[in-house]
C-alpha cells in the first residue's frame, strides 16, 4: 500500500465534506485531522504538513482533532496514517 501523502489528506477531506453536504445533508459539516493533541506543531511530518494543508483550504470547516475523538464532534475525520482514509459521521 502506497504511503499517503498531505495532499492526499486534503482530498479525503474535501470528499468526505461533500459527502457529508450531498448525502447526510449536513449543513457547514465539520473536518478533523486525528492526530495526538490539538497543537499545529504535534503528530509526524505528514500530519504537520496536512494541517497546514488543511488550513489554508478554501471551503473546508476545519478543526485539529482533539485528543478524546469520540468527544470532538465532526463529521469527517481524516487519518493520517497507513490507511489513510475519512470517517464520516452525522
Amino acid at each position: 500500500m502506497p504511503t499517503p501523502r498531505p495532499r492526499h489528506l486534503l482530498q479525503f477531506a474535501h470528499m468526505g465534506a461533500t459527502f457529508a453536504e450531498e448525502i447526510l445533508e449536513l449543513k457547514h459539516p465539520t473536518v478533523r485531522l486525528l492526530s495526538i493533541g490539538e497543537e499545529a506543531e504535534k503528530g509526524n511530518e505528514l500530519s504537520i504538513a496536512a494541517h497546514k494543508l488543511l488550513l489554508a483550504a478554501s471551503g473546508l470547516n476545519f478543526h485539529r482533532q482533539r485528543r478524546e475523538p469520540a468527544a470532538a464532534r465532526a463529521s469527517c475525520r481524516c487519518c493520517p496514517s497507513a490507511t489513510a482514509s475519512p470517517e464520516i459521521s452525522r
